[in-house]
């Protein structure tokens, strides 16, 4: 063998064991992240973490904690859903690598870990900030027949199944805490319905001799007719229970000139006035107090501080039982 022959072997061997190397230690250093958690940081700091920013694509959520609260940046500073919020990060804290995948970029898109502003297979951009600190991650698809989820940091190459699934949207709405307030039906006493250029609908409580409240029952019905079905009158007492949004806007912002209106006494004096109006195919109420209502008494009927500044979507449902006329109460014969 020559002397160039030589030193082209000597060199080819080297390159073949600093690969070999290189793949050993590589190798090594993805072991030795197994078991470990994904952010080491983030648990000892969770209490201190500021803002969320969820994207996927071009929808995006933006939150915020102020004064201890979270808010929807996103739709003016509305209450976060909080338990929706504190699953999160504590996922987050908690969230430890299961199993390496691919660290080959083209496969990325398979596990919906592509760069967030990619075409397809697109992951969902998930950033928290604290004073001084940034933690951000890229999540994409559940394995099918597995628990868990694909991720990976967006500095690095290397896609991962962790052990925590997370409940992610980037939709602002889907972060907003649900319930607009909460009156059970035996709270309240009547009810009136009404809209313009149109007739009214009483709907009174009847008490037994107990004083418990039984049933409700329309109490201005025409002439000699019945209502349509036993309950008709009860499912408008309890039109307030439990009422979810589907979103929110800047009461200001919805034309309330023709709402249709459903006014609530309750058994201790107070008095709630629902309106509604249907836009573009959406239900909208607003909701004022027509008493004053005690920190308690709002702790009772759920009702926020700010509960009067906003606009409501409500499933169609729910606007249907506050929108009823006597039409709707009358058996079809008594016509």
């Amino acid at each position: 063998m020559d002397k160039r022959s030589a030193v082209m072997l000597t060199l080819a061997v080297l390159v073949l064991m600093t690969l070999a190397y290189l793949s050993v230690r590589d190798t090594d250093s993805v072991e030795t992240e197994l078991g470990r958690l994904v952010f080491t940081d983030l648990n000892a700091s969770l209490d201190q973490v500021t803002q969320v920013r969820i994207n996927l694509g071009q929808q995006a959520v933006s939150l915020e904690k102020q004064a201890g609260e979270w808010r929807v940046v996103d739709r003016k500073g509305y209450s976060a859903d909080m338990p929706q919020v504190s699953r999160l990060l504590r996922s987050l804290a908690d969230m430890v690598y299961l199993e390496p995948k691919t660290s080959r970029p083209e496969r990325f898109v398979s596990l919906s870990l592509a760069n967030k502003d990619a075409q397809q297979g697109a992951a969902t951009y998930v950033e928290l900030q604290a004073p001084n600190q940034l933690w951000s991650l890229l999540v994409g698809a559940a394995p099918v027949n597995r628990g868990g989820q694909y991720i990976r940091l967006p500095a690095q190459d290397q896609a991962w199944l962790v052990d925590q699934r997370l409940m992610l949207d980037s939709s602002p709405a889907q972060w907003l805490s649900p319930v607009i307030l909460n009156v059970d039906s035996e709270q309240v006493k009547t009810v009136i319905l009404s809209r313009q250029n149109a007739g009214m609908v009483k709907i009174g409580n009847i008490s037994a001799a107990s004083g418990e409240i039984e049933n409700a029952r329309v109490t201005n019905l025409p002439g000699d007719v019945s209502v349509t079905y036993t309950g008709a009158a009860d499912e408008v007492t309890r039109a307030l229970v439990n009422l979810r949004l589907q979103d929110v806007q800047a009461l200001n912002n919805i034309d309330w000139q023709d709402a249709i209106a459903a006014q609530f006494e309750l058994v201790d004096n107070k008095t709630l006035l629902i309106r509604g109006v249907m836009v573009a195919g959406e239900c909208w109420i607003s909701v004022s107090l027509g008493s004053d209502f005690s920190p308690q008494e709002r702790l009772i009927y759920g009702l926020g501080d700010d509960v009067e500044q906003w606009a409501y979507k409500v499933s169609q449902y729910n606007y249907q039982l506050l929108a009823r006329q006597m039409v709707d109460f009358i058996e079809a014969e008594a016509l």
